[in-house]
């Protein structure tokens, strides 16, 4: 017993099985303050208690590293708590500091080389693979459909989808009203054959729920591929386990959900795929995935392209490199002669400055000799000075010092995605919270894990280590505020939801309705739904506004205009507002 206390009180393995106990009850105490505040005494004893317990687990497993891990996880959770209650308004640089304090902290630790747990056998790296994609899949899913339940999902772009998705179901043709307020296809303004993968689904379950819900399972499959390099380019259980940890809560992935379904969501595992064929040298499976991102949209094509310029001059793999660019190169042409011809035109607007500079230089080439300057200035430069600098902390952060440490210095030419989001003035392509990261996230993690299968296993853990601690601290930042915002939303007006949709519901399927923007996704169920903003002059069966308090100004306006074309009010509440014509027209 005597030597039981004295090895209790060993100096060094205390003072770590003390700070981390404490450190785990200062996280529950800001944890719990939301309900209630716990009381000194309270935070004491359990300090006390977990170390006594913590104590016992080493004695247990009699693993010699037990107190260090031990104090690792205690201080991640308190970061992980201080970075979520105390973020404020200059959360991201919070994220910063916090994360240089972990470091500190845990370098005594770190900096011993020792192997903190044992190896892990393949079936538990799978089992982690299987639950962390479980938990990504459900975030996304809580995230997305509760949007869409609070009537927090706008008409650009989840409500055009629904109504797309009702003439794919009806037609088979991807036809939408509400999109440029006339009926045409939404192949005129994006061509995105890619998203008749979720047909079926919507055809058995017709609802913008199934929609949201299909872009978690999209998204949280990357996993799949992930895996598949990982074990691929020999990475060992835990390595892998970290590389799928940080997939699974990298913010580009999660909030790139956040303004609901895009085809863009297919393009991460796509990508990842492509990459896995091309390693395997399955060459004609590889045609399959290359298909299927070129069907996302015309300018996927576009990372094609960057990846046949990295086979070509990284790889020295001429032949398929010219391949892949060829088809690339046709494919993107042939698309935008498409659009041109036919549809809306492509959306080359979002580089005006860009093309409008080269245009007067003679040309990109000429551009870029004569003034690069001009193109790192593009990259640094935003409305917000903030914005892209804080995109790419973002984005990049999460892969440590591994995503730039190659024996291939070549290999950074997997980096070029980035300046897609960099090089424009359209600035949610360069916003974390939108659709425009899945792309260049795939080529970061291929780059990433090509560049740790070249590191020691020594040498990579603590990267890794410092990858999961800050991915970690972003998701904190980022996704959860997020998801507690919107869950506290709904659970707090869940009559008041009820209500508007019992009124939507009252509203007859077949009838031709205009609408405001968050109103759109729940009437989009039927042939003909304009969106209010855009439909300047009334002529549908039934008008609805959005009658809240956020948006009654706007309601009111537009009722002036309904009233002076000869339509009613029939039906007004709080939240909502309905107006029919007096007369048949």
């Amino acid at each position: 017993m005597t030597g039981n206390f004295r090895d209790f009180f060993m100096p060094f393995p205390f003072v770590k099985r003390l700070l981390g106990s404490w450190f785990i009850w200062c996280a529950l105490y800001k944890g719990f303050s939301v309900w209630f505040a716990l009381p000194l005494w309270v935070v004491v004893l359990g300090t006390g208690a977990t170390c006594v317990v913590a104590y016992a687990w080493q004695k247990q497993t009699a693993l010699r590293t037990a107190d260090d891990i031990f104090f690792c996880a205690g201080t991640t959770v308190f970061a992980v708590a201080l970075t979520y209650c105390y973020g404020g308004n200059h959360l991201y640089a919070f994220v910063l500091v916090v994360l240089t304090a972990l470091g500190i902290a845990l370098y005594p630790v770190l900096r011993s080389g020792k192997e903190l747990t044992p190896p892990i056998s393949e079936r538990a790296v799978r089992l982690y693979c299987i639950v962390l994609s479980v938990i990504m899949f459900a975030v996304i899913v809580a995230i997305s459909c509760i949007r869409y339940r609070i009537f927090a999902t706008p008409n650009f772009d989840f409500g055009l989808f629904c109504n797309m998705f009702h003439y794919m179901r009806e037609t088979g043709l991807p036809l939408v009203t509400s999109e440029r307020n006339q009926l045409l296809s939404h192949f005129a303004v994006h061509i995105s054959p890619i998203y008749y993968v979720l047909l079926p689904f919507y055809t058995i379950f017709p609802s913008p729920i199934t929609l949201q819900i299909s872009q978690a399972v999209i998204v949280a499959s990357g996993i799949l591929p992930l895996y598949a390099l990982a074990k691929h380019f020999g990475l060992s259980g835990k390595s892998t386990v970290a590389v799928v940890f940080v997939y699974a809560a990298h913010p580009a992935l999660s909030a790139g959900c956040f303004y609901d379904l895009h085809e863009n969501c297919f393009l991460t595992p796509l990508l990842l795929w492509l990459f896995w064929c091309y390693e395997t040298g399955k060459h004609r499976l590889l045609f399959l995935p290359l298909i299927l991102v070129l069907l996302t949209k015309e300018d996927a094509a576009v990372y094609i392209a960057i990846f046949a310029v990295y086979l070509f001059f990284s790889r020295k793999d001429r032949r398929m490199g010219a391949i892949l660019f060829g088809i690339a190169a046709a494919y993107f042409t042939v698309a935008i002669l498409l659009l041109q011809t036919f549809g809306q035109g492509a959306m080359f607007g979002r580089y005006a400055g860009l093309f409008k500079e080269a245009k007067e230089a003679g040309g990109f080439l000429q551009l870029l000799l004569r003034d690069p300057g001009y193109f790192l200035e593009q990259i640094v430069t935003a409305a917000d000075k903030t914005a892209k600098p804080l995109f790419a902390l973002l984005l990049l952060l999460p892969f440590g010092s591994l995503l730039w440490k190659t024996k291939t210095h070549s290999r950074l030419l997997l980096l070029l995605p980035l300046l897609l989001n960099l090089l424009t003035e359209y600035t949610y392509q360069y916003n974390i919270g939108y659709q425009y990261s899945f792309g260049v996230t795939a080529f970061l993690f291929y780059l990433w894990i090509q560049n740790i299968s070249e590191t020691s296993v020594k040498r990579r853990r603590n990267p890794l280590l410092f990858s999961m601690a800050a991915v970690c601290l972003l998701y904190v930042a980022v996704v959860m505020p997020r998801l507690e915002s919107y869950a506290r939303n709904a659970i707090q007006n869940h009559e008041t939801y009820a209500r508007m949709e019992a009124v939507l519901d009252t509203i007859p399927s077949d009838a031709s309705v205009t609408a405001s923007t968050f109103l759109v996704a729940h009437l989009a169920e039927r042939d003909i739904i304009y969106e209010e903003l855009y439909h300047k002059t009334p002529d549908t069966e039934y008008v609805v506004l959005d009658n809240r308090k956020v948006y009654r100004e706007r309601a009111e306006k537009y009722k002036e205009i309904c009233l002076q074309n000869g339509y009613a009010v029939t039906h007004i509440t709080e939240e909502l507002l309905i107006l029919q014509p007096t007369s048949k027209r």
